[in-house]
Order: structure tokens, then C-alpha cells, then sequence
């Protein structure tokens, strides 16, 4: 691995250092502390990560290859500086969304059990 490879590498801990803060202090925001939480969080940006790394590896492949005959060289810095930083934008893409979505259902989730708690209180 060289020095540009090390970079890369950096940069994608770096995505998932900050999506995750996001996250935790999303959490803080509202009170919540579970640990699951935080664990499903970081599975879910781990799996995007792998997700937006095979799709563009299959829209390299069959869609620029195959199908519109562009041949990339691999070994050059612009090939492997256009192939990162297209991954590492749908990955911060990818993160935000899932970030968002599933804050929302936790979210309602809480609220919905804070709810049930105050009614069962309240009938008695």
C-alpha cells in the first residue's frame, strides 16, 4: 500500500468516525443510551460501506465495461482518486440517509413507548 492508499483508508474512517458521533449525539439529544442502538448504527454504516463498494465495482464492470465499452486503467492516481472519492461521497450519501431514517424510527419508537406508559398511569 502506498501513501495514497493510506489516505484513502483514512478517509474512510474518518466517514465512519463522524457518522457515528452524529449518531451518539443525536441519541444524547433526546435522552437515549442504549447501546444496541449505537451497535445496529455501526453495522448498518459497515454494511453501506460494503454495498456502495459492489455496486461500483458492478457499474464498473457491466454497465462502463460491458455495456459502453470504457476502459478504466486501474494503476493510474486519477482511476484510483475518481473510484474513491465516488465511493466515499454514496457512502456519506448512504450514511446520512440511514442516519436520518432510523433516528426517525427510534424516535417513534420511544415516543411511543413513553406514550403507553403515561396512559397505563393515568388509568389507574
Amino acid at each position: 500500500m502506498d501513501i495514497v492508499g493510506a489516505f484513502f483508508l483514512l478517509l474512510f474512517a474518518l466517514i465512519f468516525t463522524v457518522s457515528n458521533i452524529l449518531f451518539i449525539k443525536s441519541l444524547k439529544k433526546n435522552e437515549i443510551t442504549y447501546f444496541k442502538y449505537k451497535l445496529i448504527f455501526f453495522i448498518m454504516c459497515l454494511v453501506s460501506f460494503f454495498t456502495t463498494v459492489l455496486i461500483y465495482y458492478l457499474f464498473n464492470k457491466y454497465i462502463l465495461s460491458g455495456l459502453l465499452k470504457i476502459q478504466m486503467i486501474d494503476s493510474t492516481y486519477e482511476a484510483r482518486f475518481t473510484a474513491v472519492s465516488s465511493i466515499g461521497i454514496l457512502n456519506i450519501i448512504g450514511n446520512f440517509l440511514i442516519l436520518k431514517f432510523y433516528l426517525k424510527k427510534i424516535y417513534l419508537k420511544e415516543k411511543n413507548i413513553k406514550t403507553k406508559e403515561i396512559e397505563l398511569i393515568g388509568k389507574e
